[in-house]
């Protein structure tokens, strides 16, 4: 970790407790690393936002803005992990509150659990097709590497979640977006 920046290259951290990982997932957010790598403009504009999150409780692991395009269109979300004990409140909240969904990701077996939902649909000629996805479950190997990936120790109580938008082209940093609702569910869900 660079003192002078504040940040870190979270690929090159060990395996971390939860409370430790939020906290070096919202310095990375901030990170030159972060930053090279990520290719939307829109989401840059959201890491301020994107370390309260984290800092709350939901360390983010990947996210959609939520735009509309020619030939592009999205639906925001937020990918990542939280405390299994809080993730039921959460989830639940956010789906009797809010206009959102969010899940638990589920230990899959077979192909059948392959099948996700839409959150970017890309124009082929005249037809939209899906171009990428969120899954309801996922093989166990598939979930384990996922936490590794977010820098979580592996004896971590915490679950993969889902969430997202189902208006396309909402903005998940407007005021009635995706972050704003995810914010109030970690705050009322302690």
């Amino acid at each position: 970790m660079s003192e002078e920046e504040g940040w870190v290259d979270i690929r090159k951290l060990p395996k971390l407790r939860f409370d430790a990982a939020t906290k070096a997932m919202a310095k990375h957010l901030k990170s030159s690393d972060f930053s090279s790598r990520e290719d939307a403009a829109t989401t840059l504009g959201s890491v301020n936002t994107l370390q309260r999150i984290n800092l709350a409780g939901f360390i983010t692991t990947n996210s959609q803005e939520g735009v509309i395009s020619k030939d592009i269109r999205e639906r925001a979300y937020l990918s990542g992990w939280m405390r299994k004990k809080r993730a039921t409140e959460f989830t639940e909240w956010i789906n009797l509150n809010t206009d959102k969904v969010a899940w638990v990701v589920a230990a899959g077996t077979g192909p059948e659990h392959y099948v996700g939902i839409a959150v970017t649909a890309q124009r082929e000629k005249s037809k939209w097709r899906q171009f990428s996805s969120l899954t309801w479950a996922a093989p166990k190997d598939v979930i384990a590497g996922q936490k590794k990936d977010a820098r979580l120790a592996a004896r971590e109580d915490a679950v993969w979640i889902e969430t997202f938008d189902p208006t396309y082209g909402r903005s998940a940093s407007s005021n009635s977006g995706l972050y704003s609702d995810i914010l109030k569910g970690l705050h009322r869900c302690r």
